[in-house]
């Protein structure tokens, strides 16, 4: 059944997006503790990873492309208060 098949697309996008989003944060929270290159270079790299995810999602339509961006902004957004505290 082709619904069933769709539902079990969106919650493979939207599952790993979570995960994806949870490790970014876990990372980040590394980071504000200890700020220096090799932390942030793990922040970056999941960060570019969500970012990847979630452009994946917009484009097989799970996810509206304003949703993404407002993820996106959010998760940069944090990043950048992160740096500057």
């Amino acid at each position: 059944d082709l619904s069933l098949w769709m539902g079990a697309i969106e919650r493979f996008y939207s599952s790993n997006i979570k995960t994806f989003t949870k490790k970014y944060l876990v990372s980040l929270n590394a980071y504000k503790e200890d700020p220096n290159e090799t932390n942030l270079t793990i922040v970056m790299d999941n960060l570019n990873t969500i970012y990847s995810k979630l452009d994946k999602a917009t484009k097989v339509n799970v996810l509206h492309k304003n949703t993404a961006a407002r993820k996106k902004s959010a998760l940069r957004n944090a990043l950048t208060a992160a740096q500057g505290a």
